[in-house]
């Protein structure tokens, strides 16, 4: 699927593209609240195992989906009984679930190349997010409480968060600090340097495209 494509679907009043220039213009306006807050890309990093699958020409959208933990244990907790648990501390601090809804991203390419193909995303319209100037990686929450001495219970549990300190503010902050900043948005765009093939445009680097972008 070509960003053109994509675009017909998300936006049925916006049913064609005279050359890139017009498609670029569209993404000005329908990302332009991330565009204005976000001075450098978020990055995401994906990996598609299906067979045939071929990267460079997906872009995905929409609310991230969560699978089945399939019966894994951390200590004396299934993974279920962590997400609740961490969705429970974000609805009562956010009013959403960010651990099981929420679309990981982070401020440094270096750190979600770990997690696959380099992606920049692009949030359609309004979004929210959060993050923690403690936490780098959900690995860091999920390693302290798989301790044997932690003694995983809720009282325990609500405290560690708390003491995360997540925040909804301090966007570019979040950017330079490279940890992971969870978002909360309707449709999301996500380009990457494959893709800019697919548009035959005059980009390479996804840092000149989100700079161009914002103007």
């Amino acid at each position: 699927m070509v960003l053109h494509d994509l675009i017909e679907r998300l936006d049925p009043n916006q049913t064609s593209f005279t050359d890139f220039d017009d498609m670029f213009e569209y993404l000005i306006n329908a990302c332009r609240p991330a565009l204005q807050q976000c001075p450098t890309p978020l990055y995401r990093g994906m990996s598609f195992m299906e067979k045939g699958h071929k990267l460079s020409k997906v872009i995905s959208t929409g609310t991230r989906v969560d699978n089945d933990d399939g019966g894994i244990t951390w200590g004396a907790r299934s993974v279920t009984d962590y997400k609740t648990s961490f969705n429970n501390w974000m609805v009562k601090n956010f009013n959403y679930k960010y651990l099981t809804e929420g679309i990981f991203t982070s401020g440094k390419m270096q750190v979600s190349k770990y997690y696959g193909e380099i992606f920049i995303v692009l949030p359609i319209g309004k979004f929210e997010f959060v993050w923690s100037k403690h936490i780098e990686d959900q690995c860091d929450i999920s390693i302290h409480i798989n301790k044997p001495s932690f003694g995983f219970t809720d009282e325990k549990f609500t405290d560690l968060m708390d003491s995360c300190e997540y925040s909804n503010t301090n966007l570019s902050s979040a950017l330079k600090s490279g940890h992971e900043i969870i978002l909360n948005c309707d449709r999301y765009i996500h380009i990457s340097k494959k893709t800019l093939s697919d548009w035959d445009s005059e980009y390479t680097s996804l840092e000149d495209l989100w700079a161009d972008l914002r103007g």
